[in-house]
């Protein structure tokens, strides 16, 4: 079974990796062979599989300032199988990126495979909702 911790240097090396031969690899460590990764900036529809993910990496690193890369900022929660990290995305001087005054962070929540990767990921964008009680 593979480490916790190199199975998500694997996925967050994959969130970074510009070239796509290299992110299947990485992406094969980190992700189960039936993954299902559910992100917000997806549009509705079903689940993206291993190669699905990979693509879309591609497609979100187009989006990123140059040089700019996704890291997990803090620690990993873990209990019954599934775990949950916070994450943000900064620039080439390590600094947090902001988009309109806004961080761009977020929490993924993932459940492990038998084999220790990752068997479903869900990536929420922000770390919470707004309280919008008044």
């Amino acid at each position: 079974m593979p480490d916790l911790e190199k199975v998500l240097d694997a996925y967050e090396a994959a969130l970074n990796e510009p070239r796509p031969e290299l992110r299947a690899g990485l992406a094969a460590q980190a992700l189960s062979d039936d993954v299902r990764f559910i992100a917000a900036h997806v549009p509705d529809g079903p689940p993206l599989d291993r190669q699905g993910f990979v693509d879309d990496c591609g497609v979100v690193q187009g989006w990123r300032p140059p040089g700019a890369r996704l890291r997990r900022h803090g620690g990993v929660d873990a209990h019954h199988g599934w775990i949950r990290f916070a994450w943000e995305v900064s620039g080439p001087d390590g600094e947090p990126i902001e988009v309109n005054g806004v961080r761009v962070e977020g929490i993924d929540v993932a459940e492990l495979a038998p084999d220790g990767r990752l068997a479903t990921v869900v990536m929420f964008h922000g770390l919470t909702p707004p309280d919008t009680a008044e």
